[in-house]
């Protein structure tokens, strides 16, 4: 009966702590994506808003223009293998502006004194501006027959159309054909489609410019749909749980800019709307609300059982107090005991073995010529050659022995249960092993001189290191003998 209750109560407890938590990660990842969505939201009729701004200019400017002589300021250029007119095509390099012109055909005599505008256009798309979205700036005449769009383009990146002033999706794209309760606002938002330039899906935001009152073109930024996806921030985990689209209202048209793969029951629903006829959405699977509010009840569980927990904490405390101990005696760069354990652990081993009566031998190991691998390799290959060096020691040492980087180039190897004519073949092999392996890229060796003794029962592991260094001295002179005697 009493484990009933607790299991009853706990049940409780953790249903409890899974719906607030449930609630409160809805809650935030709506606040969040509400966020990333007003942004995108202020970003566009940002750039809407500064389109009017740009129509109400040029407008001003064609219209005072009219009233004068008009006047070509720039060359406009007409490409019949192109069947085409314009500038900045990478036919000829003799403009300055920024833009490219393209239009159908030959220019016509309005087209030419058209020219006006296009500093001005320049000097407006100038403008320096910060937001979260790309764009691309164009300006098209339905007069003329012509569009200036804000970057250069060569003539191999795309060519317009020959009908595409008289195509019905264009047209219906144009201010000239919106009614004035669309057009009253100063822009509006056209349905998305594939840009001839990028080919990608954009869609733009337009806003007309009059002559006399009369709409004689429109100015646009076109914004790739890709651009909206990229400036909505996600956490990786979100990625695979959400489904970002655009609603057009007035095609009933779903246009999806990002779709996990785990959509399967959306939680959240979160919508803008944009202009007068689009929806940005953005769904969240319930999967991600649960796998947020996880740790949480994992905390929940976690306090349940605190007592266990604590335990492991204890248990876990005394496995870092281990590893720091062992951190202390150890070398950093071999990875080998440093000279510390020679106090601690070596003492107790050679005790032992004095109880038992079994033999306990050393062998202490000196680089040759390290000291010319640093000046002549520099460092980082003198370092190399001490790891070659420990990782032969190590290779060839057994389980029980106690393999120990002195300090410098100088090593040592313990070896319990060994004599000293057991330990003079080791050593040997040692020095065979290291002198025949190549240690790095450049084409060099190293090599060893070693010397062995056994250590007697009344006798300490400094005093039997004293022994051996002298030992090892008196082999390295009759080693550099020898070899001057090869000279």
């Amino acid at each position: 009966m009493k484990n009933s209750l607790i299991i009853l109560v706990n049940s409780i407890v953790i249903l409890f702590a899974l719906s607030i938590n449930i609630r409160n990660e809805i809650e935030n990842t709506t606040s969040y994506l509400e966020s990333n969505l007003s942004i995108i939201k202020s970003s566009l009729l940002t750039l809407a808003y500064r389109n009017e701004r740009y129509a109400k200019y040029i407008s001003l400017a064609v219209n005072n223009n009219n009233n004068q002589l008009g006047q070509s300021l720039v060359t406009v250029h007409h490409y019949p293998e192109l069947n085409e007119f314009g500038f900045n095509r990478g036919q000829y390099k003799d403009n300055l502006l920024n833009g490219t012109l393209v239009g159908i055909g030959e220019p016509s005599p309005s087209a030419l004194t058209d020219t006006f505008i296009f500093p001005t256009i320049d000097d407006l798309w100038a403008e320096k501006h910060h937001l979260n979205i790309n764009y691309n700036y164009y300006y098209v005449s339905y007069l003329n027959e012509y569009f200036y769009v804000s970057s250069k383009y060569t003539s191999t990146l795309f060519r317009l159309p020959s009908n595409i002033f008289e195509t019905q999706d264009y047209n219906e794209q144009r201010s000239y054909y919106k009614s004035e309760e669309e057009l009253k606002k100063g822009f509006y938002f056209s349905q998305p489609y594939i840009d001839i330039v990028t080919k990608q899906k954009i869609f733009s935001i337009k806003s007309p410019i009059y002559s006399n009152d009369k709409i004689i073109g429109d100015i646009g930024v076109d914004v790739p749909l890709t651009s909206i996806t990229s400036a909505i921030t996600l956490p990786k985990a979100l990625h695979s749980s959400i489904f970002i689209y655009l609603d057009a209202m007035s095609t009933q048209q779903e246009i999806i800019l990002r779709k996990g793969l785990h959509i399967f029951w959306p939680i959240i629903d979160v919508q803008k709307t944009i202009g007068d006829f689009l929806h940005i959405h953005a769904e969240v699977d319930i999967r991600y609300v649960l796998r947020s509010a996880a740790p949480n009840i994992a905390l929940v569980l976690i306090l349940i059982i605190l007592l266990n927990y604590l335990m492991m904490r204890v248990e876990r405390h005394k496995i870092q107090q281990q590893t720091y101990k062992k951190e202390a005696r150890t070398d950093l760069l071999t990875g080998l005991y440093n000279r510390r354990v020679l106090s601690s652990i070596v003492v107790n081993l050679i005790e032992e073995c004095r109880i038992s009566y079994n033999a306990v031998s050393l062998i202490v190991i000196d680089a040759n010529g390290f000291k010319a691998i640093n000046d002549n390799y520099g460092h980082d290959i003198g370092d190399a050659a001490l790891k070659h060096i420990s990782s032969q020691i190590f290779l060839l040492s057994r389980s029980t022995d106690i393999c120990i980087r002195l300090g410098g180039d100088e090593f040592c190897l313990i070896l319990p249960y060994v004599t000293q004519a057991q330990a003079l073949k080791l050593a040997s092999r040692l020095e065979s092993s290291i002198s025949t392996t190549r240690f790095c890229h450049h084409d060099i060796y190293t090599s060893i001189t070693t010397s062995c003794t056994q250590i007697q029962p009344d006798e300490t592991v400094d005093n039997a290191l004293i022994r051996a260094d002298k030992q090892l001295y008196q082999n390295k002179r009759n080693r550099y003998k020898a070899y001057k005697k090869t000279e």
